[in-house]
């Protein structure tokens, strides 16, 4: 409906949805995506052309961990996003993920087929 407002047009909800649909635009949950300054995204990429051409076997010696922290009784706030089948990834169609203070964080390492205590 802002879109229409900022244009100046006179459309109900339901017209202007079948417009954009028409010009193949759909209304979707934003995917969340963390937040990452330009920098770790350049950091990130150059991190990962260093090992392009390593093979399964090589990636099979690598350690995994990953630590999740998240907070109990948050609200969530649902936003959607107009875009076209496709366009599901780009950057405006994103909704960011910041991290904030948690109450609780849950950590775990994988190495080839075995997995060790979740440590809280």
């Amino acid at each position: 409906m802002q879109v229409a407002e900022l244009e100046g047009i006179q459309l109900g909800r339901r017209a202007l949805r079948s417009v954009f649909e028409s010009e193949g635009y759909h209304r979707r949950v934003a995917c969340i995506k963390p937040f990452l300054s330009d920098n770790s995204e350049g950091r990130r990429f150059e991190w990962g052309g260093l090992f392009h051409n390593w093979s399964s076997e090589d990636w099979m010696d690598v350690i995994w961990s990953d630590e999740c922290s998240f907070s109990v009784g948050e609200v969530s706030e649902t936003v959607c996003v107009t875009c076209r089948p496709g366009e599901k990834y780009e950057e405006d169609c994103l909704m960011p993920y910041i991290a904030r203070r948690t109450t609780i964080m849950v950590w775990e390492v994988i190495y080839r087929n075995k997995k060790s205590c979740l440590v809280i």
